[in-house]
């Protein structure tokens, strides 16, 4: 896993929430679903709900409480 710096300017508190979401080619991917439904021009309700699904980020683990370096 690579490390990351976020630099945010302005928060006015000491501690924030981070969540890291995961997505690939496999997961959660709407155009790797679309295409693997055949990539339809026009879709029907299911083929809808299937890239709503698949759109949906999943959170990694559970969300780390960090101290921020104002």
């Amino acid at each position: 896993m690579k490390k990351m710096l976020l630099q945010i300017k302005g928060l006015k508190t000491d501690l924030v929430q981070v969540k890291q979401c995961m997505i690939d080619q496999k997961s959660r991917n709407a155009y790797t679903a679309w295409l693997k439904m055949g990539s339809p021009q026009k879709l029907s309700l299911e083929h809808y709900k299937t890239l709503e699904e698949a759109s949906q980020l999943a959170v990694k683990g559970f969300p780390d409480v960090v101290k921020s370096c104002k």
